[in-house]
């Protein structure tokens, strides 16, 4: 089953596609956004090691994506917030790479 986040999007999509001061504006930004994103990237002497820094840290949370989210909501629990989860009756045994793909291997053994 796949949700969209629009019922609309594909609408949305096609008039955005077609409309032409849209178009005209993206292929205008995006020479300005390359031009000010390698100006930024002078800048900053460390940019390739924080670049190295932040994919190792995304990729640590990823392995670890359970330990964080349990702690994330019992930390919300005890500040007095209420957790919402599809997957709190799942167990799913093999591993997997996104949230999105356990969620999905959960609705299937569910």
């Amino acid at each position: 089953m796949h949700i969209s986040t629009s019922p609309e999007f594909k609408q949305n999509a096609r008039a955005a596609i077609v409309n032409a001061s849209l178009q005209k504006a993206l292929a205008n930004s995006r020479p300005q956004f390359m031009a000010r994103r390698a100006r930024a990237v002078g800048d900053l002497p460390e940019f390739e090691a924080l670049r190295d820094v932040a994919r190792d840290i995304k990729n640590h949370t990823l392995a670890n994506l359970d330990f964080y989210l349990e702690t994330f909501a019992r930390n919300v629990e005890a500040a007095g917030g209420v957790v919402h989860s599809r997957m709190k009756n799942c167990s799913v045994t093999r591993p997997t790479k996104s949230p999105t793909r356990a969620w999905a291997t959960c609705r299937r053994i569910a």
